[in-house]
């Protein structure tokens, strides 16, 4: 009987730690913190010569800030805007999704996968036309990705978050698209 003991303390530990960070529902969760949003493009050659576009990537540094609701103990339903500037000639490039996630909260790390929808905007965008000068592009995205919180606390959660975007309108000049960040959540009732 002495062996089991110290199993039989691990289990019961372990399951008082499943009931203290049990997700709930009716529970609005606000996030803030840092964030970077990168693109790849095909620009232009500006030469009128016959050479290859040429790959780029930029990256917007900025905020992003998320508001959530519970569902239920799974299901999270949301949104998100991400605000971010890229040098040279302080182009801006924003995000505004709404969002799907489904949450596994079962312990103080709460891992998660999300799913949504939204627009993206790009200012300075080389224009299709070598020499034509740039443009503002506003395209529909579509999103995946996932994330891990700490949540020590019901109150209070540290996370980290990223996710893949894909740009359906404008699938000849962006190859890639993807966000993350780093943020601290608040959770009311």
């Amino acid at each position: 009987m002495r062996p089991l003991a110290p199993a039989l303390v691990a289990l019961i530990a372990l399951v008082a730690s499943f009931n203290q960070a049990r997700a709930e529902a009716d529970e609005w969760g606000v996030s803030l913190g840092p964030s970077v949003l990168g693109v790849s493009e095909s620009l232009p050659n500006a030469q009128a010569d016959a050479q290859p576009d040429t790959q780029a990537l930029r990256l917007f540094w900025g905020l992003e800030g998320r508001l959530r609701y519970g569902l239920d103990d799974f299901w999270q339903v949301g949104g998100s805007l991400d605000l971010g500037v890229a040098s040279p000639h302080a182009a801006i490039g924003a995000t505004a999704l709404a969002e799907v996630h489904y949450v596994i909260d079962i312990v103080t790390w709460v891992p998660y996968v999300s799913f949504g929808f939204g627009m993206a905007l790009r200012t300075s965008v080389p224009k299709a036309q070598a020499g034509a000068g740039a443009e503002t592009a506003l395209d529909l995205v579509l999103a995946f990705g996932g994330g891990l919180e700490y949540r020590p606390d019901r109150d209070y959660a540290l996370g980290l978050s990223g996710r893949y975007m894909l740009v359906p309108t404008d699938l000849d000049r962006t190859d890639l698209a993807f966000q993350t960040g780093l943020n601290l959540t608040l959770f009311f009732e």
